[in-house]
């Protein structure tokens, strides 16, 4: 048995207890194309119940949904050996779709939750998701990544500096936001996988990718000691 695949048993094999059973969502064949990326998506709601409702009626699907609770419930809605619809035409069928359930424009902040100021923003202040999310998505990815041979690599942040925004590179094999090519969301996450794969804990990496996104810049360097 190669390494890895202690690995992925590790992480629970082909169905892992820590992925629930979701509601069904639209899918359809990817034709034997390979799965090259991963593809994060945020909701604009608050919980995974209302994603998915949102989900249908637009006719469109994603593979996972990682709910806004503390527990980080990672929740599967379509199998992986099947495509859906939501990242548009040249990702869909190649793609992984991970959708953070947050409602992302901060007034919809409740007690306790976190938000921050940044140029990227649509409207300009964001609400963060929660750790419980960020940790959950890094156990989500590091399984997707070793079961389906995704390259754990970053084209929309080129020698470790984050680009807050669209990036003409966005069809390249990889981990990715939407913002990549699309609507301002998934670039905080995106940001803070890629600093956990930079060997940073959870705590280090949350604080950089607070600071980075903070930081008042489309460009910003994310290991600049600066930004601890």
């Amino acid at each position: 048995m190669i390494w890895w695949q202690y690995v992925l048993d590790y992480f629970g094999g082909d169905n892992p207890a820590w992925i629930k059973k979701g509601s069904k969502l639209r899918s359809y064949s990817r034709r034997y194309t390979e799965i090259d990326e991963i593809i994060i998506h945020e909701s604009v709601t608050s919980t995974t119940a209302k994603a998915v409702k949102v989900l249908n009626a637009r006719k469109l699907g994603v593979h996972y949904c990682i709910d806004r609770d503390e527990a980080g419930t990672i929740t599967s809605h379509v199998p992986a050996k099947k495509a859906c619809s939501h990242a548009g035409s040249g990702h869909n069928r190649r793609s992984i779709g991970i959708e953070i359930v947050n409602p992302f424009y901060a007034k919809y902040a409740k007690d306790g939750d976190k938000t921050l100021m940044g140029v990227w923003v649509h409207r300009k202040e964001y609400l963060l998701p929660y750790e419980s999310q960020m940790k959950s998505l890094w156990k989500l990815v590091l399984w997707l990544v070793m079961r389906h041979d995704v390259p754990l690599e970053f084209p929309g942040i080129p020698n470790g500096v984050m680009r807050w925004g669209k990036i003409a590179e966005h069809r390249q094999a990889g981990l990715k936001a939407h913002h990549r090519f699309a609507h301002g969301d998934g670039t905080f996450p995106e940001c803070y996988i890629y600093l956990r794969t930079q060997a940073l804990s959870h705590e280090e990496a949350w604080e950089k990718t607070i600071a980075a996104a903070s930081a008042g810049k489309r460009n910003t360097p994310l290991l600049d000691e600066e930004l601890a």
